[in-house]
C-alpha cells in the first residue's frame, strides 16, 4: 500500500490524498459543466445540423464507453490509481481546450474521442483512488467525492454563463476552463499518492470482470444513471410539453433535481454512517420512484418541479454507493469499478434516447412511468437483498 507516499499513516497526513481526491472531481465536473454551456457554440462555430452534431456527442461518448473497461488494465501499468488520476486529469484539461478553437466535423469528432477517453480513463481512476482512501478511512466517504463532482459541474456551468454574458469571446471559453481545471490539476496532483497497486497474482489476470457482485451493481448503476440522463435531457422538455411552462421556468426543473443531488451527496456520508447502505438505497430508490410518479402525475408545473427535486434527493448517493460497493467487489477497485462504470455510464447514454422512443409511441409521462417503475424494483431487490442477507 503506497497511499500515501511515507510509510506510516497518521489522520492529518491521509487528508491530504483526499483533498487532492475531491479537487480531481471538482476539476472533472468543472470541465463538464463549461462543455455543457459550450456546446451550442461549437454547433454553430463549425456549421453542423442537429444530424452531423450528433457525431460529435457520439465521439465523446464511444471514447468513453471504449477507455472504461480497458482502464482496469491501464491503471497498474500508470503506477497505480493516484498516478492515473493525475495523467487522465492533464490530459483531459488540456483535450477540452481545443472544441471550441476547431472548425470542421473530422477533427471534432476526433478531439471528442480523445476527450472521451480521458474522461472516462479519469472517471474510472479517480473513483478507484476514492474508494482506496475510502478504505483507508474506515467509513463511508464516497458521496463526499460524488459532492464535490456535483458541485464542480455547477460551478462550471455557471462560470461559463457568466463568461458569456459578460460579452467575452465565446471561442475562447473552453480554453479558459480548461486552463482553470488544468491549474487545479497541477496545483493537487503531487498529494495524490500512488494508491494501492495490484497483487503480482492478479497482474497477468483480465481486468475487466463481470461476476454476480458486479452485475448487481452495474444494473444498480445503470438505473440511477438512466435517471439522471433523464433529468438532464427531458426535464425541461416535460415542462414544456406538458405544462407548457416557459423556458425560464423550464430551466428551473432541472435546477431543483440538481440542487437537491448536490445536498444529498453532501450529507451522504453522514447519512450513510447512521443508517447504513441498504436503508439508504431502499428509502432513495422509492424517493426516485415517488418522484417520477408525482411528475408524471403532476396537474402543474410546481407540482413537478417538486417531482424532480424529489428524484435528487433520492439518485443522490445511488451512483456513489454502487462504486464505493464495486471497489471492494475484487482484488483491486479498478476492476470493479471500470465495469460497473462502463454499465452505469451505458445507462446515461442509452436512457435518453430510450425515453424518447417511448415518448414518441407512447407519451412522456408514460415514459417517467417506466423509469418510476424501474426505481421502485430497485427498492423492492435491495430490500430482498438485505432480508436474504
Amino acid at each position: 500500500m503506497t497511499l500515501p507516499d511515507s510509510s506510516a499513516m497518521t489522520a492529518p497526513r491521509f487528508l491530504t490524498p483526499r483533498t487532492a481526491t475531491v479537487a480531481m472531481f471538482f476539476a472533472n465536473g468543472f470541465g463538464i459543466g463549461n462543455w455543457a454551456v459550450s456546446l451550442p457554440l461549437i454547433k454553430d462555430a463549425a456549421g453542423l445540423d442537429a444530424a452531423r452534431f450528433s457525431l460529435v456527442l457520439l465521439g465523446l461518448a464511444v471514447g468513453a464507453v471504449v477507455s472504461m473497461p480497458l482502464s482496469g488494465l491501464l491503471l497498474p501499468r500508470l503506477g497505480g490509481s493516484g498516478r492515473a488520476t493525475g495523467a487522465a486529469a492533464i490530459a483531459f484539461s488540456l483535450l477540452l481546450a481545443l472544441p471550441t478553437l476547431l472548425a470542421s466535423l473530422p477533427t471534432l469528432v476526433a478531439n471528442t474521442l480523445v476527450l472521451g477517453a480521458a474522461s472516462g480513463l479519469m472517471d474510472v481512476s479517480m473513483n478507484a483512488h476514492a474508494s482506496t482512501i475510502e478504505r483507508r478511512h474506515g467509513r463511508p466517504i464516497m458521496s463526499s467525492f460524488h459532492a464535490a463532482f456535483s458541485a464542480g459541474g455547477l460551478v462550471g456551468a455557471l462560470f461559463g454563463g457568466a463568461y458569456l454574458g459578460v460579452g467575452l469571446p465565446s471561442p475562447l471559453l473552453l480554453p479558459v476552463a480548461a486552463i482553470v481545471c488544468l491549474f487545479l490539476v497541477l496545483a493537487t496532483k503531487r498529494h495524490l499518492g500512488e494508491g494501492e497497486p495490484p497483487r503480482e497474482a492478479d497482474a497477468a489476470r483480465p481486468r475487466f470482470r463481470i461476476n454476480r457482485a458486479i452485475l448487481g451493481l452495474g444494473l444498480l448503476a445503470f438505473v440511477f444513471m438512466v435517471v439522471e440522463g433523464a433529468m438532464a435531457d427531458w426535464s425541461a422538455v416535460f415542462l414544456t410539453t406538458i405544462h407548457e411552462a416557459s423556458p425560464a421556468e423550464a430551466a428551473m426543473g432541472f435546477a431543483a433535481f440538481s440542487i437537491t443531488m448536490l445536498a444529498g451527496r453532501l450529507t451522504g456520508d453522514w447519512t450513510l454512517a447512521v443508517f447504513g447502505t441498504v436503508k439508504v438505497l431502499v428509502i432513495g430508490s422509492l424517493a426516485v420512484a415517488g418522484g417520477l410518479a408525482l411528475a408524471a402525475a403532476s396537474p402543474d408545473a410546481l407540482a413537478a418541479g417538486i417531482g424532480f427535486a424529489l428524484v435528487g434527493i433520492g439518485a443522490a448517493n445511488m451512483v456513489p454507493v454502487a462504486f464505493s460497493l464495486a471497489g471492494k467487489a475484487g482484488p483491486a477497485p479498478e476492476i470493479g469499478i471500470s465495469a460497473v462504470a462502463t454499465l452505469g455510464y451505458g445507462g446515461f447514454l442509452a436512457g435518453p434516447p430510450m425515453i424518447g422512443w417511448i415518448a414518441a409511441h407512447f407519451s412522456l409521462p408514460d415514459a417517467f412511468w417506466l423509469l418510476a417503475g424501474a426505481a421502485a424494483l430497485m427498492g423492492v431487490a435491495n430490500l430482498a437483498a438485505r432480508t436474504r442477507a
